[in-house]
């Protein structure tokens, strides 16, 4: 396991703007935090595993998989890494036992005043606000797993076995909150087989949306990220040197093709029933079915109704898709 502060995307980390820029006193925070949870992991009491399924949402960047992350971390049936749990990325362990404590049983409200639930179906390039709103989790991935100049290439990959300490951390989790637990696993799209050894009952669910709309939302995300859409955003796939130099809408619709493409092939690999493939537009029609569709998927039943349907924005410029389409024809 690394023992340095991870630092997520470093190469990115200069070039952004405003409310993205990180803030150093709370890096600076974190990683002490961290590196004292780190340092006290080795003398912790156990704690009991959780045995339930973990559920791995992957796909691309901007493809859906917050608005499912929440749609599925509303309903009650789940644990899930929250943003008050991803503070104590080295050891999330005690970030659960530290939020049932200071949060879901503090029923006088006497720490937090307002104890919402996961349930605002709002976010900003794929963070919510609210300590317990869902969180990617990427701090914690990267403590983990050190990756090269593109996310297909381990520069170290992860300890495996029923004792590594991922596998101990997220089974610790569920210990603490009984319950399946789901989280994203994007920065993992191309190392899926490690987490189907790792987990040998999880599924993972796989959110594709229309190539043409979901480059749109990259490239609108990359504008609100640095300022223009000249920088790549989110996760660089093994084929980044043969696209760096292209048109930004060409880099974005490679980048889902591409991304989307890997985790196609791996899922293939594993049996049927460990993975479902799931539409956007499907889910912002009906979010509560798929709920259903996955909690069936995992043997387990709904607990609340959930929610009706979201907007969903699909752009009708029709030469642009054409276009569009000619070009991913090409990378086939």
């Amino acid at each position: 396991m690394r023992t340095e502060s991870p630092d997520l995307n470093a190469w990115e980390n200069t070039r952004r703007t405003g409310d993205h820029a990180k803030h150093g006193g709370l890096e600076e925070a974190l990683k002490a935090l961290n590196d004292r949870l780190r340092a006290g992991l080795s003398s912790a009491p156990p704690v009991p595993l959780g045995e339930e399924p973990i559920v791995f949402i992957v796909g691309c960047a901007r493809s859906g998989s917050t608005l499912l992350f929440q749609v599925l971390a509303a309903g009650g049936e789940f644990c899930y890494p929250t943003n008050f749990i991803s503070r104590f990325y080295a050891d999330p362990v005690m970030g659960a036992l530290a939020q049932r404590a200071l949060h879901d049983l503090d029923h006088k409200g006497e720490i937090f005043l307002e104890r919402s639930g996961a349930n605002s179906f709002a976010s900003e390039l794929g963070r919510a606000k609210g300590a317990v709103e869902p969180h990617d989790f990427g701090y914690f991935w990267k403590s983990h797993f050190a990756f090269g100049a593109h996310q297909g290439e381990l520069a170290k990959p992860a300890a495996e076995g029923p004792a590594s300490p991922m596998v101990l951390a997220l089974r610790g989790m569920q210990g603490v909150f009984g319950r399946p637990l789901v989280m994203k696993a994007l920065q993992l799209d191309w190392h899926l087989d490690i987490l189907a050894r790792s987990f040998p009952n999880c599924l993972f669910l796989h959110i594709e949306r229309d190539a043409y709309d979901n480059a749109l939302s990259l490239l609108e995300a990359r504008r609100k990220y640095f300022g223009d859409d000249g920088h790549w955003y989110s996760f660089k796939p093994p084929q980044y040197s043969t696209i760096k130099d292209l048109a930004p809408m060409e880099q974005a619709l490679a980048q889902v093709h591409y991304t989307n493409q890997a985790v196609r092939e791996q899922l293939n690999r594993l049996p049927s029933e460990r993975w479902l493939r799931l539409d956007y537009s499907a889910l912002c029609a009906d979010p509560s079915g798929m709920r259903n569709r996955v909690l069936n998927a995992i043997g387990r039943e709904p607990m609340s109704q959930g929610p009706g349907s979201f907007p969903h924005r699909s752009h009708a410029d029709a030469d642009a898709r054409q276009r569009a389409r000619d070009f991913l024809d090409s990378l086939k």
